[in-house]
């Protein structure tokens, strides 16, 4: 069709791409028109058409919508993908119309939000959680029963609700407030409980010092345990591995290196006091009363009571046992052969350094031969005695039951330094006269018992 001029204007034929119905002296490039579309074209190729809907097209994947004197804003698709590409200044999306309206990002997979150096930010996952990203490295994650948080949870905004500014609120639900943390001053942290439905109650509060109080009073000591009923603290092992409470006050605060006391259960069973320090001199002490000194565990051994600290009276020893005695004339005067014997037994306390014996020998239906005279002991008491100071003495035993003497042993001396206790005296039955313990007391021959019974109690070294 010719170009025409009519009273509606000036009609051009419609032309193609490659051949234009307008254009300058480059045939090939110009607008050209077909049925209810117009189109441009350079170099004999469509680069942009309006069709009948009004929508403007660009078809071609190397052609891009420019914006700005330097091209800043590229609108385009490359074959593949679609792109809005900004290179100068920020790229504001802007929704400014009513209350009601949104802006809204839609994908049938996913989208992601990066910044620059293609680094990730924000990830919506099709189908799945939202990911949130702090210098390329997630700290939030959205998954099907929760969420997954890197790191730590900061705030010191208001929260709607019943808390009030500066202050940070995690509900469980509606009612349940479980965690409150004050934050405007440093002030304190509390975890809440709603019991059976009942009020919030607090259970746990850290105030701005560190001190903690398990019950939600307000701390004393670094740490209450403070509530009404019993206030029970277990500290147990699921192993039988044992239990122990350690503490650490005169040195660096530890609890390493021994230097530290503690109270525990062990393996075993049994219940472990310990006290340590970097001297290697601690004491135990139990106060009751008042807190009056009552007993002291020395470091070096031994019981002090009602505030004596003296090693010299410290109870060192208790202990209960049997022992053997016997005839003896190993280290005295006389001598004697004993037969055998038809009681030998004897039993001792020992309580510090004083120890109480109590025993009795017979001889058997061999009796006693080759009393050679002079002196004789009880031997084999169970502890060696003390020097006896200057006057040699550390104890007596006193004789008793006597049967079958010729002249019967009324009392024993214990020996200093020694495990022997000498017979120092006798009293014939109806006589009035005491020996001087000599082996002649014995009574000789087969059929004679030289029974005694003793008791008494002398100083251990």
């Amino acid at each position: 069709m010719a170009t025409t001029i009519t009273a509606n204007g000036i009609n051009f034929p419609d032309g193609s791409a490659g051949s234009p119905s307008i254009g300058g002296t480059d045939t090939n490039t110009g607008l050209f028109t077909g049925s209810d579309i117009v189109g441009f074209a350079t170099g004999g190729s469509e680069r942009l058409r309006i069709d009948a809907s009004g929508n403007i097209n660009i078809a071609n994947d190397s052609g891009k919508l420019q914006l700005g004197t330097g091209a800043d804003l590229k609108i385009y698709h490359d074959g593949s993908n679609s792109y809005i590409k900004n290179e100068t200044g920020d790229l504001f999306i802007q929704c400014t119309g009513g209350t009601s309206d949104d802006i809204s990002l839609e994908a049938t997979d996913n989208i992601f939000l990066k910044v620059s150096g293609n680094e990730a930010g924000i990830y919506i996952n099709g189908d799945a959680g939202v990911e949130l990203y702090y210098d390329n490295s997630k700290k939030f994650e959205t998954t099907s029963d929760g969420t997954l948080i890197s790191g730590a949870i900061r705030t010191n905004a208001a929260t709607s609700g019943a808390a009030s500014a500066n202050q940070a609120v995690f509900d469980y639900n509606t009612s349940d407030t479980r965690i409150l943390s004050y934050n405007s001053s440093g002030s304190s942290i509390s975890l809440f409980t709603n019991p059976n439905g009942g009020s919030l109650a607090s259970r746990l509060y850290i105030d701005s010092s560190g001190k903690v109080s398990v019950g939600g009073e307000t701390p004393i000591y670094n740490l209450n345990v403070r509530g009404s009923g019993q206030q029970t603290l277990l500290v147990g092992s699921t192993d039988a591995g044992g239990a122990y409470v350690t503490f650490d006050g005169d040195s660096n605060g530890d609890g390493q290196g021994g230097d530290y006391c503690h109270i525990g259960q062990t393996t075993s069973g049994d219940m472990e006091l310990s006290a340590d320090n970097p001297n290697g001199d601690a004491n135990i002490i139990i106060r009751a009363g008042n807190a009056a000194e009552k007993l002291r565990v020395l470091s070096s051994g031994g019981l002090t009571f009602n505030g004596d600290t003296a090693a010299a009276n410290a109870l060192d020893d208790y202990e209960e046992g049997t022992f053997t005695p016997t005839y003896d004339t190993s280290s005295s005067s006389g001598s004697i052969t004993v037969g055998g014997y038809a009681v030998q037994a004897g039993h001792y306390i020992k309580v510090g350094n004083l120890v109480y014996v109590e025993g009795g020998l017979k001889t058997s239906s061999a009796g006693v031969t080759n009393n050679s005279n002079g002196t004789w002991d009880i031997g084999g008491l169970p502890f060696t005695s003390h020097s006896g100071g200057s006057d040699g003495t550390c104890g007596e035993l006193q004789g008793g039951a006597q049967a079958d003497w010729s002249t019967a042993p009324h009392k024993f001396t214990v020996l200093n330094s020694n495990t022997r206790a000498r017979a120092r005296g006798g009293i014939d039955v109806g006589d009035s006269v005491y020996t001087q313990g000599a082996t002649s007391m014995f009574s000789t021959g087969a059929g004679s018992n030289n029974r005694v019974y003793f008791r008494g109690c002398y100083i251990a070294a």
